[in-house]
């Protein structure tokens, strides 16, 4: 019965990944669903296991995803906060099924086998994507344009480098010390190889820099293992480590300087950017409320009321996972996740010491040994790139690193060498079906209308307005609460209102672009793109009174946003306020805006 485990844990993870690593809830949603099966499954004696992780372990990923889930509850708003409550359960429910159920080595191995296939796929895409300079993508998704850069079937190439770089350390630490055959490993060699130039042609700096400290994180654990059971070659096994990392770091620094675009990607590596004044806004926005955050997915609104000047693109994240964590959940929110990192990290270390005394007189080798130290080394990776990039707020790249602390909960575990679980683990292993219900009850009906939104905005983007309008009023027949929803049919409305030459049917097109972008601005009332398209529209119906006060709340709520100056002005321009908009074209000049007056053509433009 674990084969049905292995299964429903790899198509979760090869489904998320495929779906540009479920950024958007309608790709994640079917993930969580299919871990949610697994879930009810536990309920059933015929799949049931008597694997018990380690207690403590247990009780730190109970604290730290209970506590999220609360916080996120009563977050002040519902739909940012959206995402992260469906992710928290999922990535809850990987981590259970892991740590409980699917604990043999072998049951392990098949799923780390069927990562790095998968990433054989995204490097592929990759490829293809820096060879051709294009926007190349497979399963008809279209991504933003980045020149050579790869992302593989992500969005972005920081979260393509983020999921490579934990299937390429699993697969060198089973390579090394797995006891697999000859060709096996020859074969894991060559795919955690392609992991990593699929890194290097990401041009993640963050990437770069999680790699490099993962392979030291390893190399300093294997070299613990050697010293541990064979001291006398321990000098001959450092100097082989020194040598082997040194030829890998200088071989790709020498064929990464023969690309021009990762050359200049290589020379930035330190170099100051616009991540420092996303970690300020954090900062700040962690000062507003440092006890228990501002609230899930609240970033997105505290990153733009406190950006710097001299960041003028859209701080959805705070580029530092450990900074949006303090910003939104608060210290408490931190003080648990150190509190679980310790546990696991120390269990893992534990475990791994435990299994180099237990095959000392086979060399050492081990799966569950290579599974361990993969495991400790994919967490070093990522308490590097945390630093600098958002990969946890990923769905399929914080699926992945459930699936390894998974591992850490439940690291010795042998056929016929099983821990029976009679203390208080033995009903935690019931959170399981309570996880699938309550994903299958509040999170599989939403997907109608998220399907309805996602296609409302890619109608949107392709002009296609009478269809926007018609999907998203689909849409809103199951689902309400979606602001999206509202918003895209505002925007349809607004750019059909001017394309019209007659006043009759401008009038009609704009009034009801309003009324859409105020049921919008009722669940998300800080949001500047629906306060913005609803000050335009409202100057098309020439309600000017009613528009400066909504560009005025655009501005309190993103006063350093230089295209809302400049909006601004022109609604002002239009009233004929020329003074005033003159000060706001003037200050949109400022932060790097040219002053413009035009009718605004399409939506979307912020």
């Amino acid at each position: 019965m674990n084969d049905v485990y292995v299964l429903l844990l790899f198509t979760a993870l090869a489904g998320i990944d495929c779906l540009i690593g479920g950024t958007r809830l309608l790709f994640s949603l079917p993930a969580y669903g299919v871990l949610a099966l697994g879930g009810i499954l536990s309920l059933f004696p015929a799949f049931r296991n008597k694997a018990a992780p380690n207690p403590a372990c247990l009780l730190s990923i109970l604290l730290l995803s209970t506590y999220l889930l609360i916080r996120n509850w009563y977050s002040p708003i519902p739909y940012l906060a959206r995402p992260d409550f469906f992710m928290i359960l999922g990535s809850l429910s990987m981590y259970l099924l892991v740590a409980f159920y699917v604990t043999t080595p072998h049951d392990r191995l098949l799923l780390v086998s069927g990562l790095l296939l998968l990433a054989a796929l995204e490097v592929f895409a990759g490829l293809t994507q820096f060879a051709r300079g294009n926007e190349f993508m497979l399963f008809g998704f279209i991504r933003a344009p980045m020149g050579t850069r790869a992302s593989g079937m992500f969005i972005s190439p920081n979260h393509f480098a983020g999921f490579l770089e934990v299937a390429g350390i699993l697969g060198v630490s089973v390579t090394v010390w797995g006891r697999w055959p000859l060709w096996a490993k020859i074969v894991t060699g060559y795919l955690s190889l392609g992991c990593y130039v699929g890194v290097a042609i990401s041009g993640s700096r963050g990437g770069y820099l999680s790699v490099t400290f993962s392979i030291l994180v390893f190399t300093l654990l294997s070299l613990g293992v050697v010293g541990h059971n064979d001291r006398r070659n321990f000098g001959k096994a450092a100097a082989a480590a020194v040598l082997v990392i040194a030829l890998f770091l200088g071989g790709a620094v020498f064929f990464m300087t023969r690309s021009p675009s990762l050359s200049q990607r290589l020379s930035r590596l330190f170099a100051k950017e616009v991540r420092f004044y996303n970690w300020q806004a954090a900062l700040a926005q962690f000062r507003v409320a440092p006890v228990f955050g501002t609230g899930a997915g609240t970033h997105l609104i505290y990153g733009r009321l406190f950006r710097n000047p001299h960041l003028q693109t859209d701080p959805v994240h705070a580029h530092g996972d450990y900074l949006e964590l303090l910003a939104e959940y608060g210290a408490a929110g931190a003080a648990c996740m150190v509190l679980f990192l310790w546990n696991h990290i120390a269990c893992g270390l534990n475990a791994a010491q435990r299994l180099a005394k237990r095959f000392a007189g086979r060399g050492a080798l081990s799966n569950q040994l290579a599974l361990t130290l993969g495991a400790l080394s994919s967490v070093g990776a990522y308490l590097m790139h945390s630093v600098f990039d958002f990969n946890l707020h990923i769905p399929g790249n914080a699926l992945l690193l459930a699936f390894v602390f998974g591992i850490l909960a439940n690291p010795v575990v042998e056929t016929g060498d099983v821990r029976s679980a009679r203390s208080w683990t033995e009903f935690a292993r019931f959170a399981l079906p309570i996880l699938g219900i309550t994903i299958a009850v509040l999170g599989l009906p939403k997907l109608r209308g998220e399907y309805y939104a996602e296609q409302s905005r890619v109608a949107l983007r392709n002009g296609k307005f009478q269809d926007s309008i018609a999907l998203a009023t689909k849409g809103l027949v199951f689902e309400k609460q979606n602001p999206d929803l509202y918003f895209y049919v505002g925007e349809a409305n607004r750019a059909l209102a001017n394309a019209m030459t007659g006043d009759w049917p401008r009038f009609l097109f704009f009034d009801s672009a309003v009324n859409a972008y105020k049921a919008a601005r009722k669940l998300l009332p800080e949001d500047e793109k629906i306060l913005v398209g609803l000050a335009q529209s409202l100057d098309g119906l020439q309600e000017y009174d009613a528009a400066d006060e909504a560009y005025r709340t655009a501005v309190s709520w993103d006063p350093d946003l230089a295209v809302i100056h400049t909006f601004y002005g022109d609604g002002l321009k239009t009233a004929g306020r020329a003074a005033e908009a003159a000060e706001q074209y003037r200050q949109a000049a400022e932060m790097g805006s040219q002053p413009h007056f035009e009718e605004p053509k399409a939506p979307g433009r912020l």
